[in-house]
């Protein structure tokens, strides 16, 4: 159920008007809403007093009741675990109009460039990782619908999800016989994961639009909890490496250093053992999302198009690179 964007600003002017400034904590001032550059396609706003972002709040629909108990229970997760994320301030539902205004605070950083990461915030990142990896459960899932059972299944189904937007949407020179190729090899890595009795806490989306660098306390902060689940820890850390540390051979190897100091010893053996599988996985999820994108634009005249069409075909060689090299 889509969400009108002018219903849901005067839902929210309400809000303010009845109780925002009592539970949502906020100074005194002239309060307005604010379209972030990143949310305009989604309902998300910043609230703002006398022009200082203070909260961020998100609008769902009455039949996305799911993503706002998924919120109430990561939000305990965040507390009780001391997390680097944000807290959640209120939580205001209207009937009547359908809607429900979760409200959380604003966290003020910036995003990290990678190149320009110093030693003090790469292990400050890998504090941060540590602390979500170390929260532990015997059952993988979204966090609020978690369960038990062969995490091999979990992990191929993952796959197919990704799979099916290049199957769809993949440019001409992703032939049939690599597509074959790719999912048995998937297919046989993903049984690797069978008998996994214990996940950890994952953002599973850790890329550098949701990671914010706080200069003042020295720390790095999570933002946009909305796929916290558990799984993996492997997922995040490659992706970390991908994205927030710009794949760099010397950024990587100390942050490995700093976040693997502190577990046992063997959890590095553990985290390279399924090493081909998560870049892999990495590379096919980054081929998907340039397919679906280049899909968009097809018939278009400008220039994206062709630009999500070599992205989509790099990822893909780079994953065909580590099929052919780590055979199952």
């Amino acid at each position: 159920m889509s969400l009108d964007a002018l219903k849901t600003d005067f839902f929210l002017k309400r809000y303010i008007e009845r109780r925002a400034r009592t539970y949502a904590r906020l100074p005194e001032g002239e309060i307005q809403l604010v379209i972030p550059l990143a949310g305009v396609r989604s309902i998300v706003r910043l609230i703002q007093v006398d022009g200082v972002s203070r909260a961020v709040v998100r609008v769902y629909s009455r039949r996305e009741g799911a993503a706002v108990d998924h919120r109430l229970r990561s939000d305990a997760l965040v507390e009780n675990h001391r997390l680097d994320a944000p807290r959640l301030l209120d939580i205001y539902e209207s009937r009547r109009q359908g809607m429900t205004a979760v409200v959380e605070e604003f966290v003020r950083g910036v995003h990290p460039d990678p190149i320009a990461l110093d030693d003090r915030q790469i292990e400050a990142l890998a504090r941060t990782f540590v602390r979500l990896l170390e929260v532990r459960s015997p059952e993988y899932g979204r966090v609020g619908d978690t369960r038990r059972g062969d995490y091999s299944r979990e992990a191929f189904r993952r796959f197919k999800n990704r799979f099916r937007s290049v199957r769809r949407w993949a440019p001409p020179m992703i032939g049939r016989p690599a597509k074959r190729l790719v999912r048995r090899w998937f297919r046989d890595w993903s049984r690797r994961f069978a008998g996994t009795t214990e996940y950890s806490l994952v953002h599973d989306k850790p890329n550098l639009g949701n990671v914010l660098w706080d200069a003042e306390a020295g720390r790095f902060v999570l933002i946009d909890l909305t796929t916290l689940s558990f799984g993996c820890p492997a997922k995040d850390l490659v992706q970390v490496e991908h994205e927030v540390l710009g794949g760099d051979a010397t950024r990587i190897e100390r942050f490995q250093s700093r976040y693997f100091s502190g577990w046992d010893t063997g959890a590095k053996a553990r985290y390279d053992e399924l090493l081909p599988y998560h870049h892999a996985y990495y590379r096919l999820c980054e081929c998907a999302i340039n397919c679906r994108r280049e899909s968009k634009h097809s018939g278009s005249l400008d220039h994206f198009g062709a630009d999500f069409v070599r992205k989509a075909a790099d990822h893909w060689q780079s994953l065909m690179e580590i099929v052919e090299s780590n055979p199952a």
